[in-house]
């Protein structure tokens, strides 16, 4: 990654907020102005108002990185969620028209391209636009001299409703397009009838216009305001070439990315280390992770020194040690442990010790490294620890699988806890018992890594009414097997 911007603020340095109007030959109805354009809660957010402004009906947002960031080959990411939609069986989003695409920084249009990475009609929440805009010559509107390529691709998702990853990928000659990282179009850019290919650097535009020929005109059900979210703004280069990448005897370099694709069990820059089979215990503390906040909540602070070697294991200890002043006395530093390297497919399995006490939760699981959060989890509730609970979180969002009902009380000793995790089918264990199988369970880390972790107040199990001393919970060992594979180029 060579670029980014998780929209902690607005800043300047990284892009230009346009004020201006804004039709460009498509019969728009908006004023781009600043006003419209704010950072919330880690979101860009640009809403559109009925307002008139400079001769147009609607006031709305324009960002672009021209002249700050520009870019060509590489991977262009940006995670959002679009305006518009339906409620109450009723379109609230005609007419609604954000998107997230690419310009030429130094060729006019169109003989430097246009990339629409994403863009959306709001009276169509489950469509997305994705297309290439080329032409051999400077032109001034679509009619006169464009020709264009891609198209609009139905997906499954109301785009709407929550946050998804919109990707674009550009190599030499080629361009793919993807959602939540699967694949959705491609382009041969070379094969195009243009004068030449253009390979100019591009910078990102984000923009959310109104009416057009494009959307067509807002009509009465039309909701404003409105706003368009993005989470963040990403982008990869590729290495030159596979000169000098040396992936051992146990994978290969994949010439069109240049990255090593590694046999299952062997991983790193180098397909370097052979884990096809491990187990680890807790004599000593191997790799840990100093988290000031997990989860944006308040009462959840992770703190190294709360997870310590203890007579073989790893005591997970909840105290008041290190609570600012800012948590009212309450309980607030936990521990949390996650080991290295990380993998795929394969059985992971714990040896655990839960908490007795109520409000807190020991958490047992595997989180990918991804751009949303991917995650399989046993949960035992302190306070309720005949019972777990089964989770795996895809796209940003949980989903609670099964509560299952154990015949022991975790906390009063080490029990087993799995999972096998396979392309289409996650199965639970409980001592070695399986417990709930789960079909075409999607989930889209490419690496995962076991760990735990142990909160109080976790944001999925509400706030306890009262506040918690000191508790711990205990992990022995966990090993791990990973499922052969060979990799592929």
């Amino acid at each position: 990654m060579t670029w980014s911007d998780e929209f902690d603020t607005l800043d300047t340095t990284k892009w230009n907020i346009r004020n201006k109007a804004g039709n460009y030959g498509n019969h728009e109805l908006q004023w781009y102005s600043p006003t419209q354009v704010n950072v919330s809660n880690g979101n860009l957010v640009i809403t559109a108002i009925k307002e008139s402004f400079g001769g147009e009906s609607y006031v709305s947002g324009w960002i672009d990185s021209q002249d700050k960031a520009v870019f060509t080959y590489g991977r262009y990411e940006i995670r959002a969620k679009m305006a518009g939609g339906t409620k109450n069986n009723q379109n609230i989003g005609q007419g609604l028209w954000p998107a997230m695409w690419i310009l030429s920084q130094n060729k006019c249009w169109a003989s430097g391209a246009e990339v629409d990475i994403a863009e959306f009609r709001g009276s169509y929440p489950t469509n997305i636009g994705m297309y290439y805009h080329y032409s051999s010559k400077c032109c001034t509107s679509f009619s006169s001299c464009i020709s264009s390529t891609g198209g609009v691709h139905t997906t499954k998702y109301d785009l709407t409703a929550g946050y998804h990853v919109y990707a674009l990928e550009w190599y030499p000659e080629n361009m793919t397009w993807y959602l939540d990282g699967k694949y959705m179009d491609s382009t041969q850019t070379k094969s195009l009838s243009v004068a030449e290919e253009d390979t100019s650097p591009h910078y990102w535009i984000i923009n959310h216009a109104i009416g057009g020929s494009y959307p067509g005109n807002p009509t009465a059900s039309t909701i404003f305001p409105n706003s368009h979210y993005v989470d963040y703004v990403r982008n990869y280069v590729w290495r030159p070439s596979c000169s000098g990448v040396t992936c051992s005897n146990h994978g290969c370099c994949n010439t069109t990315s240049v990255l090593c694709v590694c046999d299952a069990g062997w991983a790193g820059a180098n397909c370097e280390q052979d884990l096809t089979t491990a187990t680890a215990t807790f004599d000593a503390v191997t790799s840990l992770d100093n988290i000031p906040n997990g989860w944006g909540n308040d009462y959840t602070l992770y703190v190294t020194q709360n997870t310590v070697p203890t007579s073989g294991s790893f005591k997970l200890a909840l105290s008041s040690s290190g609570c600012p002043s800012s948590c009212g006395g309450k309980a607030y530093a936990s521990g949390a442990w996650e080991s290295i390297p990380r993998y795929t497919y394969g059985t992971f399995t714990f040896y655990a010790q839960a908490s007795n006490v109520q409000g807190t939760a020991l958490s047992l699981q595997a989180a990918g490294e991804s751009t949303v959060l991917e995650q399989i989890a046993f949960t035992i509730l302190g306070g309720n620890s005949t019972w777990v609970q089964l989770w795996t979180w895809h796209l940003g969002y949980g989903y609670k699988q099964a509560d299952i009902k154990l015949g022991f009380d975790a906390s009063a000793g080490y029990h087993y806890y799995g999972f096998t995790w396979g392309p289409s089918l996650l199965t639970f264990y409980v001592d070695n018992k399986s417990v709930l199988s789960t079909p075409y369970v999607q989930l889209s880390a490419t690496r995962l890594g076991p760990g735990a972790y142990y909160t109080y107040e976790p944001d999925w199990y509400g706030t306890p009414s009262q506040s918690i001393g000191s508790s711990a919970a205990y992990i022995n060992n966990f090993s791990w097997q990973i499922t052969p594979a060979k990799a592929t180029c």
